[in-house]
């Protein structure tokens, strides 16, 4: 049997996407009888406005408890297709999504809809899509035309969302005005629109936004501040340059790397209040990379940086500059090493939580570490990186050698790796770092 699909046309492998809506949903679901002494609900007549009052027998949208009802049904109709029809079906409360391949026809999509009919109330006519290669579900084009040829499903922003989210970014800068409650709806657009595209690109650059819709900049709102301005620049870069999600379904495995990095700061007395940057070079930064399982010690390449004061000097000024040191390793080591982690999956471990669960979330509280989080997801987009973060203590790190004493570590020297020095990449401003780096998806032109 398994011999057999490989002698069918490629056309008939094809993966498309078929969608089914619930007719009524909630109130498709009775309330129990033991419970609709408690299911009333109050309204006024719309003509007389006397406020009257009534028992509902089915359940009510808005209700905690009646979206774990009303689940339960469409869980128990997916669950049914899937081991009794052997159909990739799944829902989303009452949308039922079904992905097949041609050869099938859409029998997989006809399985779910005869159960549904089954259960007495079959799907609405006018809510069925039929199987397609490109689908608009839930708000997102959902794209399969790739698979065969480049092993990618590509999950994509509607166009017109986009496009509304450049024409209000650029209307409020022309206005010079931005309200709390515009800032908000702004922001939560745009985090629907950059969940579809790739890593995390979108997540640093909306810090201002928050901060006006909280109100915590009312002494100057509505008007526009540098960094709500430098937020809505951001919006137009990110939804016009960064390219959508894609998810490997087929083809040979990527290449495959474990990545560690550390950074050293040594604060000493050298540093002042009045003179916040510090002197001969406190911060060393080192990363180690190899392929799982690589079979000689040569094959693990070690590298250490000392971060440069020009660098340096474009952090936000304090004493303690460590997370902001260990985070720009990140960067340092996609710098320097963008040929061999072009098109790779990267696990990597690193021990500054700041530092992890910034690149994590794809942003952070503070500016300059945010902005370095954006330039790395940028770069990852640029070169198709997928990276795993993971934290690891310091004790466990073999970058922590190579972070301290550099080249010259008598732990690291013992391992027969590879090791070499290399070159701290330069920086962008910060006044522009966030967008900067989303424009160099496309130009690829670090500073």
């Amino acid at each position: 049997f398994p011999d057999l699909w490989r002698h069918l046309p490629p056309e008939m492998l094809q993966p498309v996407l078929g969608l089914d809506d619930q007719k009524d949903a909630y109130r498709g679901c009775p309330v129990h009888p033991d419970h609709l002494c408690a299911s009333l609900i109050a309204f006024r007549h719309k003509v007389t406005e006397v406020l009257l009052f009534m028992q509902l027998i089915a359940l009510m949208y808005g209700l905690l408890s009646a979206v774990y009802e009303y689940n339960a049904y469409p869980e128990f109709l997916v669950a049914y297709a899937r081991r009794i029809g052997y159909c990739l079906s799944g829902h989303y409360f009452d949308d039922f999504p079904t992905v097949m391949l041609a050869i099938e026809e859409g029998s997989a999509q006809q399985f779910l809809g005869d159960t549904q009919a089954c259960l007495g109330n079959p799907f609405p006519e006018k809510k069925h899509l039929s199987a397609e290669e490109e689908q608009k579900c839930l708000g997102v084009y959902h794209d399969f035309s790739e698979v065969l040829t480049e092993g990618d499903a590509i999950i994509k922003p509607v166009p017109e969302r986009c496009q509304q989210l450049v024409v209000t970014s650029r209307a409020a800068r022309t206005a010079n005005s931005l309200t709390g409650g515009e800032a908000g709806k702004l922001r939560g657009r745009f985090g629907f629109v950059a969940s579809t595209l790739m890593g995390r690109c979108g997540r640093g650059g909306s810090t201002a936004l928050e901060q006006r819709q909280r109100g915590l900049d009312a002494d100057v709102a509505p008007l526009l501040t540098a960094a709500v301005d430098l937020a809505l620049r951001f919006i137009i870069a990110v939804v016009q340059v960064v390219p959508p999600r894609r998810i490997s379904l087929l083809g040979p495995c990527r290449n495959t790397f474990h990545m560690w990095s550390d950074a050293s700061y040594d604060m000493g007395e050298q540093v002042t209040e009045e003179d916040w940057v510090p002197v001969h070079q406190p911060c060393r930064m080192a990363y180690v990379y190899r392929r799982p399982a690589a079979p000689n010690p040569i094959d693990t390449v070690g590298a250490t940086a000392v971060l440069s004061d020009v660098v340096l000097k474009k952090f936000l000024p304090k004493k303690q500059q460590i997370s902001q040191g260990e985070l720009f390793t990140a960067y340092t080591a996609i710098a320097n090493e963008e040929e061999v982690f072009h098109d790779a999956d990267l696990v990597w471990f690193i021990d500054n939580v700041s530092a992890a669960m910034a690149l994590i979330k794809g942003a952070s509280a503070k500016a300059d570490l945010s902005a370095i989080t954006v330039a790395i997801h940028a770069v990852f987009a640029r070169l198709r990186v997928r990276v795993w973060i993971e934290y690891v203590d310091s004790a466990s790190n073999p970058a922590d050698g190579l972070s301290r004493d550099g080249l010259e570590d008598a732990w690291t020297l013992a391992q027969g790796w590879t090791l070499k020095e290399v070159p701290c990449p330069a920086f962008f401003d910060m006044d522009s770092a966030l967008v900067d780096s989303v424009d160099a998806i496309v130009s690829g032109a670090l500073p």
